[in-house]
């Protein structure tokens, strides 16, 4: 069953967002502080920009390590399963 949502107020970049959640309070601060951090790394490198861009910098960079840990990940399931399949033929090889 799912977790009643609550209401969780954090702030990113000197702004405060309310988010209504099923997620711990303290899950969604962490989130909003890592956001936060990519942000403020970001406009540090480019400080001539708006911070509407930087925050969609921030998105492309957040997207981006998304996708490489779906990548990362799938190439790890699909290692357990190679593994996993050859172990299997190995029993059942011992069987015979």
């Amino acid at each position: 069953m799912a977790e009643p949502k609550s209401e969780v107020t954090v702030t990113v970049q000197n702004v405060e967002l309310s988010i209504r959640t099923d997620k711990s309070p303290e899950y969604v601060q962490e989130l909003a502080e890592y956001v936060d951090g990519r942000i403020k790394k970001i406009s540090q490198n480019t400080p001539f920009v708006s911070s509407l861009k930087v925050s969609f910098y921030a998105a492309i960079d957040l997207a981006n390590e998304v996708f490489e840990l779906r990548q990362k990940n799938k190439e790890i399931e699909d290692t357990v399963k190679n593994k996993t399949e050859q172990l299997v033929g190995m029993l059942e090889e011992g069987i015979k």
